[in-house]
């Protein structure tokens, strides 16, 4: 997107949750503009490249309706332009953005269909063969900021706690702001059925010796308790308070995780424990690194 549109990249957005900024208006032309496309393509690979989209090439000549028309739509630049939600895209702000998970790297995003598929049977096939994406040779070089790969954190009584049927691990809150994009959020969260953010995901899980591979998992935040959670069988039955879960991501692999877990006493354990520089409460110690 940088690349196309060089310094004249703006953002606009309303943090009114009722509002959806959604128009797709391309604008062409030297002097003034020439042609309008108006569809349902994002700027994005998905939306010129790979997915099924309807747009309008609308040319205009020097008819009194042609000119009405551009003046229309002028207007309506002018005006997202310089309303106060509007903020001129450039380097240091897309960077904080996609540090902070409201922006993705296309390059390294994973369909979100591969892991609902690999929980539910979906009767659905794939039947149009996609389209190769073109060359990124004359992309801007950009300088991405530095993300974080692991998380450690210790587990409390309430994290290994055999009378909770639910098999809960609370990530605290300030773990999530700090690099929500670890997590993914909010951009691969989608609400649940009782309307809090959710996320499946897949993770290989180390205890001891034993590794359980692509173990289903998945995070979620809990408004009326202000909690965000991880949702793990496997740790809650084998963990003990004071122990540490290590979480690996991949940045090429954003809905896979793998996790382990540091059993108290153990050599990775020692090695872990001094990084924790977080502290949310006597029991629970967090970093990223």
């Amino acid at each position: 997107m940088k690349t196309f549109t060089k310094d004249n990249l703006y953002i606009h957005h309303d943090r009114n949750f009722d509002i959806t900024f959604h128009p797709k208006v391309y604008l062409f032309g030297n002097q003034e503009i020439e042609k309008v496309i108006v569809g349902s393509s994002n700027l994005t690979a998905g939306g010129f490249y790979l997915n099924v989209e309807a747009n309008v090439r609308i040319v205009l000549d020097n008819s009194f309706e042609a000119k009405d028309f551009k003046n229309q739509v002028a207007y309506y630049w002018d005006t997202l332009i310089n309303d106060e939600n509007t903020k001129q895209g450039d380097l240091v702000f897309l960077n904080k953005l996609l540090e902070l998970g409201a922006l993705i790297d296309e390059n390294r995003q994973k369909p979100f269909r591969e892991i609902i598929e690999k929980i539910f049977n979906l009767p659905f096939k794939a039947k149009a063969k996609l389209k190769t994406l073109p060359s990124v040779s004359t992309q801007t070089i950009t300088a991405s900021p530095s993300l974080k790969e692991n998380f450690a954190m210790t587990l409390s009584g309430f994290d290994v706690s055999a009378r909770s049927q639910d098999p809960v691990i609370l990530i605290p809150i300030a773990a999530l702001k700090k690099y929500p994009n670890f997590w993914n959020w909010p951009t691969y969260y989608a609400n649940s059925g009782a309307g809090y953010p959710q996320l499946y995901a897949t993770a290989n899980i180390k205890i001891d010796r034993n590794t359980f591979k692509d173990q289903h998992i998945r995070l979620y935040y809990y408004d009326s308790k202000r909690e965000f959670r991880l949702q793990s069988e496997a740790i809650k039955r084998n963990g003990n308070p004071g122990d540490i879960i290590t979480v690996h991501k991949d940045d090429n692999k954003p809905l896979e995780f793998d996790i382990e877990l540091l059993r108290q006493g153990s050599t990775k354990h020692n090695n872990v424990q001094p990084l924790l520089n977080n502290k949310v409460s006597a029991q629970k110690v967090f970093t990223y690194y």
